[in-house]
């Protein structure tokens, strides 16, 4: 009798690879320690861009050549990595990618928990805060432990091509488009050129989730 499968979303050549030293419940956890591993190294590698595009974009930090003047483009990268709407939504990319539920909030959380240590203790390193925030750091690790599961599993929901997956894979845009309305950038700011950016992608995100649904429904009725 051949091994039941106990992971809907685990496909027939992954199992049929495992060999005769594992099942599916040991592949399912190397996939989510995997999983971990790399959410953990993703999540510290976004935390650190986003603090030194900040610290190195700055007008007036540490690095800074002529207080008043930033780097443009520096400043550019920083309204995007550090806007509420990308923080929001890396645990559901880390979750799209990962795919299974499970182990999708599992990468989800430590890649938040990761990115927000890596954030604070790059400021402190770099020279932008005093010190490592360490109330700022437990308060925000606090938030992605609540949040961080829900954004991961609708990412790995997205990823199909279901109705369900079309309603998850829509929040992505949704929360970018709500983000820039909600808090828009002063005109004459990097920030604007930014928030257009975001609306741009927001828009090519919807556009290709609802093409990749109707085409999905098209083959299944032909």
């Amino acid at each position: 009798m051949e091994p039941m499968n106990d992971d809907p979303l685990c496909s027939v050549s992954a199992v049929a690879d495992l060999g005769p030293q594992g099942g599916p419940g040991a592949h399912a956890v190397r996939h989510g320690a995997v999983a971990v591993m790399a959410g953990l190294l993703a999540g510290g590698a976004f935390g650190v861009l986003t603090s030194m595009a900040n610290v190195f974009g700055s007008a007036y930090g540490p690095f800074t050549a002529v207080l008043g003047e930033g780097v443009a483009w520096l400043q550019f990268v920083s309204k995007l990595l550090d806007a509420l709407w990308a923080w929001a939504l890396f645990p559901f990319a880390v979750g799209w990618f990962v795919r299974r539920p499970v182990a999708a909030v599992l990468a989800g959380v430590s890649a938040m928990v990761a990115a927000v240590a890596g954030y604070y203790v790059s400021d402190a390193a770099l020279g932008m805060t005093s010190g490592l925030e360490v109330n700022a750091l437990r308060s925000w690790a606090l938030i992605a432990i609540v949040g961080a599961p829900v954004m991961a599993l609708l990412g790995s929901l997205a990823h199909g091509r279901s109705l369900v997956s079309l309603v998850a894979g829509l929040v992505a845009p949704v929360v970018m488009i709500y983000v820039v309305v909600e808090r828009p950038a002063r005109p004459a700011e990097v920030g604007m050129w930014a928030d257009r950016t975001v609306l741009v992608l927001a828009v090519v995100v919807a556009s290709v989730l609802l093409a990749r649904y109707a085409r999905s429904r098209a083959l299944a009725q032909s």
